[in-house]
């Protein structure tokens, strides 16, 4: 295993993947959900948007790819850290599920989950 300071964002999913596999349901159907309110409601995002550094519209393409992904990918990426990795932490996709994790580090149950979520993210 590579040194802490050295992992990339899909070295980390894969190793959150690997210590809490019973987790990885859970926080994928709450990023459909985040997904979800963002694409069904655009205008709404774009109205509370403010002075953030990214755009609305690149936060709404971001949110639609992160769904799309899921959706496509469900069981595998349950089933498989590399394609949980992959299809969620990598690229400009990695900005919104880093999000979802902060977010969901917020009403998950699962303590040690939440504190490996806040180490390995620095949430």
């Amino acid at each position: 295993m590579k040194p802490f300071y050295d992992l990339d964002t899909i070295d980390k999913a894969q190793l959150l993947h690997e210590l809490f596999p019973e987790e990885i349901k859970g926080l994928l159907e709450f990023m459909l959900q985040a997904a979800n309110e963002i694409t069904t409601a655009p205008e709404k995002i774009k109205d509370n948007w403010g002075g953030k550094p990214f755009s609305a519209d690149g936060w709404i393409i971001l949110a639609k790819e992160t769904e799309h992904r899921i959706l496509k990918n469900f069981d595998a990426l349950i089933k498989t850290k590399r394609r949980f990795s992959d299809q969620l932490f990598d690229g400009y996709t990695a900005m919104f599920t880093q999000q979802c994790l902060q977010d969901y580090s917020q009403i998950c149950k699962n303590s040690q989950f939440i504190q490996a979520m806040k180490l390995l993210f620095d949430l």
